[in-house]
């Protein structure tokens, strides 16, 4: 009688046993949780571009705006930088940029940094009437978040649409690029 309770017994161990081992991980099947794809709002009437992403490492993400040079290793549009003056928390700066293999030019921006987190800028001289933004970057657990704010407006009505477009494709450009550097966070 024994023998015959032990046969269903052994039957459900066995399920049980198999159930177990197809839902454990294995090797090399490790979930990938897919990163959070950048978030995009825009407000045409003010020729304004904002976009936030994550990233996985902030620091390198603040560089990559606040820095000249580490920018230019990083971004391909920016071909070179002048710094014209420097002291803490500002800096006057041209950078010469190739949009979207279209158009070369130089623009002079100030620029006021806190050193870790904020770069704001303004533009001084170059191609558009209006070229400012800011790059703000937030600590999370997964690393960090980026918020990116653009405005252009081009000197005359007729190329604004034309500089909207170059700076739709420049800012994906650069998110791509910096979550290339920096990681893609979680």
């Amino acid at each position: 009688m024994l023998s015959s309770a032990a046969g269903p017994l052994r039957v459900s161990l066995s399920l049980i046993v198999l159930f177990i081992t197809l839902a454990l991980p294995r090797p090399g099947s490790a979930q990938t949780i897919e990163p959070t794809p950048p978030e995009w709002v825009v407000d045409e009437a003010e020729g304004k571009h904002t976009v936030i992403f994550d990233v996985g490492d902030p620091v390198c993400a603040y560089r990559i705006i606040a820095e000249p040079g580490f920018m230019a290793d990083r971004l391909a549009h920016v071909k070179g930088f002048t710094i014209h003056s420097s002291k803490a928390g500002f800096m006057d700066v041209s950078f010469t940029e190739v949009f979207v293999r279209l158009a070369k030019g130089t623009s002079r921006y100030h620029r006021w940094f806190d050193g870790s987190r904020r770069v704001r800028w303004e533009l001084q001289e170059g191609r558009q009437k209006v070229h400012d933004g800011t790059w703000k970057v937030t600590t999370t657990p997964g690393g960090g978040s980026v918020t990116f704010t653009n405005t252009i407006q081009a000197k005359s009505s007729f190329h604004q649409p034309l500089f909207r477009w170059v700076q739709r494709a420049t800012m994906k450009d650069i998110v791509k690029a910096t979550r290339k550097h920096c990681g893609q966070g979680i």
